[in-house]
């Protein structure tokens, strides 16, 4: 089995075309259809294309049921910008929760290591240009009540 097969059997378990995959991984259906043909998925574009599908790729140790721990990666693609002399990067965070697509663009939250909230806003328009914004708590738990688990809001944020 080969990372196309996967890929393959996600887009029509999802009812999707390798042209809209192309396009939430900001790539050209021709490049992405290439990369499919002739298996050269990166691992990260491979991750990246089953979180767009709503998959996850978990690693266990053998003969165990325990997971290696990882950081949880968003949907879309790293980025990283420096806001007020603060450098904030989507792979060296956890991914909180993002928003369905609307209109050509969703966000997606982040906390890192310092404890510190980021919002990644990412834009599938034409010359549109991915930003972060930085968040204080209180948005931040907003954000993943609406769009995360809000059961699960009190184990991620503390209590209120």
């Amino acid at each position: 089995m080969s990372v196309a097969d996967i890929i393959n059997d996600a887009l029509k378990a999802k009812g999707w075309s390798q042209k809209q995959l192309a396009a939430a991984m900001n790539q050209s259906p021709q490049n992405l259809s290439k990369k499919l043909v002739n298996n050269t998925l990166s691992a990260q574009e491979f991750l990246d294309a089953v979180g767009h599908l709503g998959y996850e790729v978990k690693v266990a140790e053998l003969g165990s049921s325990e997971e290696l721990q990882t950081r949880k990666r968003g949907v879309g693609p790293r980025l990283r910008r420096m806001v007020n002399r603060v450098t904030y990067d989507t792979y060296k965070a956890d991914a909180l929760c993002h928003t369905p697509m609307q209109d050509g663009w969703y966000m997606e939250l982040y906390r890192d290591e310092e404890g510190r909230y980021f919002v990644a806003h990412y834009t599938m328009w034409e010359e549109g240009v991915d930003f972060i914004s930085p968040c204080g708590e209180e948005d931040a738990r907003k954000l993943y009540e609406e769009h995360g688990d809000a059961e699960k809001a009190e184990a991620v944020f503390g209590v209120a």
